[in-house]
């Protein structure tokens, strides 16, 4: 997340300084930022498309929302702050934040 936009910030930054167009810079901030919102959007399909695949077998759609709840506080439990911080520095996230996952599934997948 904040990687990818530190990363992307690094090398628009060279690229600037070598071409001497700091414009071209703050273009690669906002390329970033949509990179990353489109991965989110993938995610959210995929949740939605898992949910689809539970109900066509017949199967508890509950699961998926659980297992991620798992997911979720084993990370709480084993990051404490840095886990916290990093749930909610959603902005900068390539994943909807963990709950939203959770309540969405929970909500029919929508």
């Amino acid at each position: 997340g904040l990687q990818q936009v530190f990363q992307a910030s690094v090398v628009g930054a060279l690229a600037a300084y070598m071409v001497g167009d700091v414009s071209s810079l703050l273009a690669t901030v906002p390329a970033a930022m949509m990179s990353m919102r489109y991965s989110r959007e993938h995610e959210r399909e995929a949740d939605a498309y898992a949910v689809k695949i539970l109900r066509d077998n017949r199967l508890p759609v509950t699961a998926l929302a659980d297992a991620l709840q798992q997911l979720e506080d084993a990370h709480r439990k084993g990051e404490g702050k840095q886990a916290a911080d990093d749930e909610e520095s959603g902005f900068f996230s390539t994943h909807p934040l963990t709950r939203e996952r959770i309540e969405a599934i929970r909500n029919g997948g929508e």
